[in-house]
């Protein structure tokens, strides 16, 4: 009986491994082939507070952008709250973080104080790595050409209290 328990879990680890093979991504670690930043963060009272979002993707060159964003009660009392469609993305490496440069053009103005819409918002989003909170950053300001993604004078970014960015960039 041991030896056929035996044989059974063999069995069962040789068949595990080769199914892990099976589906397995032959990419060499590479990742896919285009580029993106999602996440869900929120930033701190002392910088304005609140909760955003990205969904963004293009190309590896920045071909093809699309996605969506959305911020809600940004600014303390000024409760900013909007969404807005993604317009052109760059993303680089920088230094020990993964960087993407996003531009939106704002959708639905969802409080009085939000951008209004068909305005144009451009992001500065920050991958550290695991964990976010602590290490990720994330800033953005108004821009007159939400298709500028080759600026980088979205500066300073700031640092998110909770949640977590995930930025790729296609090598």
């Amino acid at each position: 009986m041991k030896r056929l328990l035996a044989a059974a879990s063999i069995t069962s680890l040789v068949m595990a491994a080769f199914a892990g093979v099976a589906v397995a991504s032959h990419s060499g670690g590479s990742g896919p082939n285009k580029d993106f930043a999602v996440g869900t963060v929120k930033l701190s009272e002392a910088f304005g507070g609140g909760t955003f979002h990205f969904d963004a993707h293009s190309g590896p060159n920045g071909e093809d952008p699309h996605g969506h964003y959305w911020a809600r009660d940004a600014l303390g009392p000024l409760a900013v709250s909007f969404r807005a469609r993604v317009e052109c993305m760059r993303t680089f490496p920088e230094g020990d973080a993964t960087v993407s440069i996003i531009g939106t053009r704002v959708t639905r103005q969802e409080s009085p104080t939000a951008p209004p819409e068909d305005s144009a918002v451009l992001f500065r989003v920050v991958d550290r790595g695991e964990p976010g909170a602590g290490r990720d950053q994330f800033n953005g300001r108004p821009t007159a050409d939400p298709q500028d993604c080759k600026t980088q004078d979205v500066q300073p970014a700031v640092p998110i209290e909770s949640g977590n960015w995930v930025v790729h960039d296609t090598p």
